[in-house]
């Protein structure tokens, strides 16, 4: 479930001439005592469901905490994710970057 970016990210010179079109959530680390959530995100390009992340692509990170984790930890799991939990978790983290304009696409 990565976002396809409305812009593709570019790496500039540090990967001449190539763009990652596809950002895509690597890690999540949840402190439930100190009630934060840590996503962090990296681009590159995605073949027949594979990602593969760009050469030069940074590491992005986002601490999700405050009013943000209690509306998080609260949401109900939808049908669209046929009440998997990981599913649900993923499409909730992914809403988030996507409404908190951290990055900036379409899920796809």
């Amino acid at each position: 479930m990565p976002i396809q970016l409305d812009i593709p990210f570019s790496p500039g010179d540090l990967d001449p001439g190539n763009t990652y079109p596809i950002a895509k959530i690597m890690y999540v680390l949840l402190n439930a005592v100190d009630s934060i959530i840590y996503v962090t995100w990296t681009y590159g390009t995605e073949v027949s469901g594979v990602f593969t992340q760009g050469t030069k692509a940074p590491q992005q990170q986002s601490i999700i905490s405050g009013e943000d984790y209690d509306a998080m930890v609260s949401t109900l799991i939808n049908e669209e994710c046929s009440g998997v939990v990981y599913e649900g978790v993923k499409r909730i983290l992914y809403d988030y970057l996507l409404d908190n304009v951290l990055v900036d696409g379409e899920l796809v």
